[in-house]
């Protein structure tokens, strides 16, 4: 079933957020923005590209995903929740 498919990939996926992995990605996701505000050749990198630069980085980007920037104001904040299983 199209549901159970769904629960095994998101099972998957849950089980390799080892805290080593969570820490290795919050280490590259600090590394990213420090970069991004202060390297400006690394900010038109990134705009242009976000996937290839991430991937560059190091972090796991699915081949053929979209990688979106988006940015949190005072005002505005993102939450982004993955996708939900059926």
């Amino acid at each position: 079933m199209p549901g159970d498919r769904k629960a095994t990939d998101l099972d998957a996926a849950l089980a390799e957020l080892t805290p080593e992995r969570i820490e290795r990605n919050q280490r590259i996701y600090a590394d990213v923005v420090a970069k991004y505000y202060g390297d400006p050749d690394f900010k038109a990198e990134m705009d242009a590209d976000p996937a290839r630069v991430l991937k560059d980085e190091g972090l796991d980007i699915p081949e053929g995903a979209t990688v979106k920037l988006l940015f949190n104001t005072d005002k505005l904040l993102h939450i982004v929740l993955p996708e939900p299983p059926d």
